[in-house]
């Protein structure tokens, strides 16, 4: 239930910020990032049993995907807040 809860709000913030008026060089990295951090964060919980290196490694997945759900909520909160003739 915690991978779907989260991926799912990964997906939607990726879409929303997909949607924004910002460079493509911002939107792209704020994309896939919290996506591939999802993904080593979920096969880091496998490699743990057998590599102790793999709980460091998760914990630094988390935080990537972490700060790139947070710079993403705030694109988007901007987006939804600047006043449409600013565009």
């Amino acid at each position: 239930v915690h991978l779907l809860g989260i991926g799912a709000v990964v997906l939607v913030l990726g879409l929303l910020v997909a949607a924004t008026d910002r460079p493509l060089g911002l939107r792209l990295p704020l994309v896939i990032l919290p996506v591939a951090a999802l993904l080593v964060d979920v096969l880091c919980w496998w490699w743990a049993r057998t590599w102790e290196g793999a709980v460091r490694l998760g914990w630094m997945a988390a935080a990537i995907l972490f700060a790139g759900l947070g710079v993403s909520l705030a694109i988007i909160a901007i987006e939804l807040w600047r006043p449409r003739n600013a565009r």
